[in-house]
């Protein structure tokens, strides 16, 4: 009837929507690596299809400022981005706003990788982090930093090494990664490394600063994982 078709609609969504994000749960869950992609050109209009075009061309092509104006809004802006990270990076100081510097290198970090789950451009990320540690950011821009990157990898004891100093940041008002992108990478990361308790913590925690509603698919997934993982953990009856 209506309810059964607004329901698969919903669900639909929910499902279309699960590649869109940075983070993939579905993807990152199952451990399934989505390498970069080869094509500049994207042959479908999807947003991971595109996406991993435009991290192709990104990492490949060089970009003039009379190429750029024959491009759309979207690789402009990402070209843009990229150079304004490369020339705060080649500055021998810090940054006037840690916060507004971070922003733009995830900003960046996500054109270089979109589409992608279980790779990591390591040229990027050893530059940004070695350009956080010699101008003394914030420790915990740093952990955020390095969970980003091990998350990014499956690299699930590292990411979840730093999950309690960037979230404690985050409930403090210091928000260095997306909510949606934090909560999801933590939680997988201390699901994978067999801490559910604490991943049902982290979950509650970070529930009043995400912006997905109880009912996205990517939260749904996120909670029935949690509680398996609780289930399973819990004793025996006597």
């Amino acid at each position: 009837g209506t309810e059964l078709t607004r329901y698969m609609k919903e669900y639909a969504t929910g499902f279309s929507g699960l590649g869109d994000s940075r983070f993939d749960v579905g993807t990152a869950l199952t451990d399934t690596r989505l390498p970069p992609g080869s094509e500049s050109l994207p042959s479908l209009n999807i947003a991971r299809v595109k996406a991993l075009a435009l991290g192709y061309r990104l990492r490949t092509e060089t970009f003039t400022t009379a190429s750029l104006a024959n491009e759309d809004n979207a690789t402009r802006l990402a070209v843009a981005q990229r150079q304004m990270l490369r020339d705060l990076m080649a500055s021998d100081h810090s940054p006037a706003d840690w916060g507004i510097f971070f922003k733009l290198a995830t900003d960046v970090e996500a054109s270089l990788h979109g589409g992608t789950m279980g790779w990591t451009d390591e040229a990027f990320y050893d530059g940004v982090t070695r350009f956080l540690d010699a101008q003394h950011a914030p420790s915990d821009a740093q952990a955020a930093w390095r969970l980003l990157h091990a998350a990014a990898g499956y690299r699930w004891p590292a990411a979840a090494a730093d999950v309690d100093a960037v979230v404690s940041a985050r409930v403090r008002g210091h928000r260095w990664l997306d909510d949606n992108l934090l909560r999801d990478a933590a939680v997988v990361a201390l699901l994978k490394t067999g801490a559910p308790a604490r991943a049902h913590g982290v979950f509650d925690q970070l529930s009043p600063f995400v912006t997905r509603k109880s009912d996205d698919l990517r939260v749904l997934m996120l909670s029935e994982h949690i509680a398996a993982a609780e289930r399973h953990r819990a004793p025996f009856p006597p």
